[in-house]
């Protein structure tokens, strides 16, 4: 809370605090929330240069050595981010819900875009409270302003989930 408040403080007036303390407050609920993720297979490095295509058009996916178990919000969520960083625009909603079919087809468990979409929104939530003030500080108002405010909107659309027990603006 206080790096983030530090962080905020280098730009008078400029961001209001009241969603931090709101986040602060929920962080304990939100993390126990996101911990009951069903752990999955994960790739460990899931991004764009590591799929390839075969001669007959195949998908191939490589570098496997980060293979473990865990999360597949988390798996998306590196997947996403990633791409975004290259450049490369997705539809994410449309890439998870084609995950949970093969998810249903393969496990015969269901799996929503609702349920990833928050538990991507949580991951965000928690690695933005607890690290990203660390990498902020001296930063211009408009980078601030772009994590601080998707780590706030985040928090927003986690409240439709039952852990959640403030209003989130």
């Amino acid at each position: 809370m206080e790096g983030w408040r530090a962080v905020l403080e280098e730009h008078p007036g400029a961001f209001d605090e009241g969603p931090l303390e709101r986040i602060a407050g929920a962080m304990n609920r939100i993390i126990l929330w996101h911990d009951s993720e069903e752990a999955v297979l994960n790739h460990g490095d899931f991004h764009w240069d590591n799929l390839l295509l075969d001669e007959s058009g195949a998908i191939l996916i490589c570098d496997w050595q980060g293979v473990g178990t865990g999360a597949a919000s988390g798996n998306l969520s590196f997947f996403f981010s990633r791409l975004r960083g290259d450049g490369i625009q997705i539809n994410e909603r449309e890439t998870v819900e084609a995950y949970g079919r093969e998810f249903k087809r393969l496990s015969g468990e269901k799996v929503t875009w609702e349920e990833i979409d928050g538990h991507i929104q949580a991951a965000n939530v928690i690695t933005s409270f607890i690290c990203w003030h660390e990498y902020l500080h001296g930063s211009d108002r408009g980078r601030i302003r772009e994590i601080y405010g998707k780590m706030v909107a985040d928090s927003v659309g986690l409240c439709s989930f039952p852990f959640c027990s403030y209003n989130g603006d």
